[in-house]
């Protein structure tokens, strides 16, 4: 019995000891099981994870590197889709960051005036889109630069700070390029069969986003040439009443060259500048009506300068515009085509308050057209300096830069001319 007993004891401590062992070994199956998943999920290629086995296991194959590639594809998964959104978003975020990193540019220091070697925009920030156009700069006029880098230029207009593609501007004023006309002999009698006379080669505005931006794709007009011929304005018969001729002559649509022409102390007639300029949006007429757009054809003079800024030295009496100034359009109103002050004559009206034309009206001279002021003939007929557009409601207008000079030599005696075409200089 006792060594019954003990064999008992025996046995059953073998099998405790047995039952320990199982138990660890499930412990141990477990955690290899575990560590195995881990791995072959991050070897999904891999089967050495699994070396008693031909294939993983089937909850972790379904995993494969294809199904994670097209998770990002678009399904019908709700959110498959957002995941998709997602990325979208996260794309146009890095265009944008690029963008901004593109146009964080470091400028040189600098002050120095340079000009315009073409027709290029102004813009707001240092990148060609549309919506950042400011104003047009054209050929030779100047601007202070106050910032260089090669790409682009940090210049002031109108007091605030802009930017010009560098690849347009220079330190030396580019010589004024003509285009050589032939004018028919029966504009001039007295003249030989063909007169040459000259317009200024820069008439071309260049659209927003033009190639105006991109100097590889600018080309001179080749059939353009070089004259020094500009005294048409001697064969005018009025040339020999008048001591300053303006003369404004379309160029078809809105644009138009403008001269000024000054005769000197021997009565030889000498070219100040010749400068693009932008009309009507419906060009010059013989016919002026009240909001046409037209620009009225004719003989005039000027009968005041005025501006937003303080007067430059102006010949004719010069008024600074204030915010109770306007001029009057209205067709039914006493004071249709005059200048009003509403301190002085309360009263409401239809027309321009012309402290709001910035910068149309920095500078600006009061062309006596319809002095009468006959109801819906037209008003407020003036040469003013550049609005950016290209293109005005009926008036004309230069760059600021010769608007001043303008402003400061222009008196009662200046005569302003203006017509559709040179063919019509013959009128005059």
């Amino acid at each position: 019995m006792k060594q019954n007993k003990k064999l008992l004891e025996i046995i059953l401590s073998i099998l405790l000891f047995c039952i320990s062992l199982t138990g660890c070994d499930s412990n141990i199956n477990v955690i290899s099981s575990d560590q195995d998943t881990v791995h072959n999920k991050k070897h999904l290629d891999s089967t050495d994870a699994y070396p008693d086995q031909d294939t993983p296991p089937a909850e972790v194959s379904s995993e494969t590197e294809e199904d994670t590639v097209n998770a990002l594809e678009p399904t019908g998964n709700p959110n498959t889709e957002i995941n998709d959104v997602t990325n979208i978003d996260i794309a146009q975020n890095n265009e944008d960051i690029n963008l901004i990193q593109k146009t964080e540019i470091e400028f040189e220091e600098t002050s120095e005036i340079v000009y315009a070697t073409a027709n290029v925009n102004i813009r707001s920030g240092c990148t060609t889109k549309e919506d950042n156009i400011v104003a047009l700069l054209k050929k030779g006029e100047s601007l202070n630069r106050v910032g260089f880098h090669e790409e682009w230029s940090k210049v002031i207009y109108q007091d605030k700070t802009y930017y010009i593609s560098s690849d347009y501007l220079s330190l030396e004023k580019p010589m004024s390029t003509e285009v050589v006309i032939d004018v028919p002999s029966s504009m001039f009698p007295e003249t030989s069969e063909t007169t040459q006379s000259v317009i200024g080669n820069e008439n071309s505005a260049h659209e927003e986003g033009s190639d105006t931006d991109n100097p590889k794709n600018a080309s001179a007009d080749s059939s353009s040439e070089i004259t020094s011929n500009n005294d048409f304005v001697s064969k005018l018969n009025l040339a020999s009443e008048v001591t300053q001729i303006i003369t404004v002559i379309g160029n078809g649509a809105s644009d138009c060259t403008v001269y000024f022409h000054k005769k000197d102390k021997n009565g030889v007639w000498k070219n100040e500048f010749t400068v693009d300029g932008d009309i009507g949006s419906m060009g010059i007429t013989y016919d002026k009506r009240e909001g046409d757009k037209k620009t009225p054809a004719g003989l005039y003079s000027f009968t005041l300068a005025f501006g937003l800024k303080k007067d430059p030295g102006a010949y004719l009496p010069y008024r600074q515009i204030t915010e109770y100034d306007y001029w009057i359009d209205d067709v039914n109103s006493p004071y249709y085509n005059t200048w009003v002050n509403s301190q002085e004559m309360p009263g409401e009206y239809i027309s321009e308050h012309l402290i709001e034309h910035d910068p149309s009206y920095t500078y600006a001279l009061n062309i006596n057209y319809n002095s009468d002021c006959t109801p819906g003939l037209g008003s407020a007929m003036f040469l003013h300096c550049y609005n950016g557009k290209g293109r005005t409601t009926g008036c004309i207008a230069i760059s600021e830069e010769y608007m001043k000079r303008l402003i400061q030599q222009v008196d009662e005696q200046t005569r302003i001319l203006i017509v559709p075409d040179f063919e019509d200089l013959k009128k005059y």
